[in-house]
């Protein structure tokens, strides 16, 4: 008995082997066959996965996870999770106003998104504190460019809710880092005094 394989080592007879000893023969082979399979195959339960452990030859068992858990990698290796679900909290941000056309000379911008993936969505209120010559269309600075999609835009919506009372849509084009806003008959928002509310969901670059 000593005539191993070369991916396994499992013992064999080899020729000059008695052939009275076979049966003890086939009893070391199989057993070094019994022992490896199982070291191939760890499975135990339904619904148990492996995978190649450190040890050459060797895999080691994951058992099934539960109702709602997800495969993930942790320290390297696969294991179950629980996904964190939805959108990550809201992170502020520096957004800029700037009118179609005029000056505007005061205003605060409160501004938030939260991503998740591709998904972006924004939502600002804007206090327009002092108008000037302030006309047109809202422009508000989105947190990130926009996928390119040609011929397309993403839209949302928009509320002036302090003195006209008119909501609106808003808007963000492809491959734009710019979010429109008008209200729905086509007015400006601009004024003082008014307070907007945007919100927005786009796919970013």
């Amino acid at each position: 008995m000593a005539n191993p394989t070369t991916n396994y080592g499992f013992v064999l007879p080899t020729s000059s082997d008695l052939v009275t000893d076979l049966p003890a023969d086939f009893d070391v082979a199989l057993q070094g066959v019994d022992t490896r399979m199982k070291a191939l195959e760890p499975a135990t339960t339904l619904g148990d996965l492996q995978y190649a452990s450190a040890t050459a030859n060797t895999n080691t068992r994951l058992g099934i996870g539960t109702t709602g858990q997800v495969l993930a990698v942790v320290g390297g290796v696969p294991s179950w999770a629980t996904p964190s679900g939805g959108f990550p909290a809201w992170t502020s941000y520096a957004a800029t106003v700037t009118p179609q056309s005029g000056s505007l000379t005061s205003y605060t911008a409160t501004s938030y998104y939260s991503v998740s993936g591709k998904t972006c969505l924004v939502s600002s209120f804007i206090i327009i504190n002092t108008n000037g010559t302030a006309a047109g269309t809202l422009y508000l600075s989105a947190p990130f460019t926009s996928q390119t999609r040609a011929g397309f835009q993403w839209g949302g919506t928009s509320h002036e809710g302090q003195t006209t009372g008119y909501s609106g849509w808003s808007i963000i084009a492809s491959n734009s880092s710019t979010i429109n806003a008008r209200d729905y008959l086509f007015n400006t928002y601009f004024g003082t005094g008014n307070q907007i509310t945007i919100t927005m969901a786009y796919e970013v670059a």
